[in-house]
């Protein structure tokens, strides 16, 4: 009978520990932003903490969906954007990940900050009873990755394709990264859309490479043709 308690007892701590964990974790939300000249929106990979990110290609708006399962406090992210990426072993152990030698890339700090307005301020010292409405926008600090041997930091955001068909990064708040803007004129840098879905299948291609070290997606993310709205579904 105690051992038929005991094991009972480990399995309510288990399921209340996967259950709070659960509840801890949100979605942050991405977008990647073709220009209308692009006829059709090519495939990219991106992996996150050891695993693929699922994405969703809206046709209709030029635009790469994905999300990040991540703690709903985490207010700090590593992004990286280049063509293919390398990884190092030992023993049949990956023991992290590297850039590739002569490849471009583009790497980036994300850092979620608290901001109150001039209007939001000017109330409160009128009425400090008032609720303080904050919104949430990211500062986008580009960095240069020189750790040594290429290695990129742990739970980086990568994005394989090439960072100078890249504008910018815009926008953004709480549960939604910034966007990963392209160049108005992608078209006219690549040479032709051709070209730039040969190119975009040569690097979905090669990243088959890292896709075995890396989990499937524990995420999905489906777009409503109705509403527009963006719904993301834990599996």
């Amino acid at each position: 009978m105690q051992k038929i308690i005991l094991i009972l007892a480990c399995i309510g701590i288990h399921f209340y520990s996967a259950t709070h964990a659960a509840e801890e974790k949100t979605l942050f939300m991405g977008t990647i932003q073709f220009p209308p000249t692009v006829q059709v929106t090519p495939s990219i990979r991106i992996y996150y903490a050891g695993r693929k990110i699922t994405t969703e290609i809206d046709q209709e708006n030029n635009r790469i969906l994905f999300s990040v399962p991540e703690q709903k406090n985490r207010s700090f992210f590593y992004l990286l954007i280049t063509p293919e990426i390398r990884f190092v072993s030992h023993e049949n152990t990956i023991e992290y990940l590297t850039l590739k030698p002569g490849l471009n890339h583009a790497f980036f700090a994300l850092e979620l900050m608290a901001i109150q307005d001039k209007a939001a301020q000017k109330r409160l010292k009128q009425n400090p009873f008032l609720p303080a409405p904050v919104t949430y926008t990211w500062a986008v600090h580009q960095l240069r990755l020189n750790l040594p041997s290429g290695r990129i930091p742990d739970e980086t955001i990568i994005v394989c394709y090439d960072p100078t068909y890249v504008a910018k990064l815009d926008g953004g708040n709480a549960v939604e990264f910034p966007k990963i803007i392209m160049k108005t004129d992608l078209i006219k840098v690549v040479g032709s859309e051709k070209k730039l879905h040969d190119l975009s299948t040569q690097w979905f291609l090669t990243a088959l490479n890292t896709d075995t070290i890396h989990e499937a997606p524990v995420t999905q993310i489906q777009l409503s043709s109705q509403a527009k709205t963006v719904l993301a579904f834990a599996t």
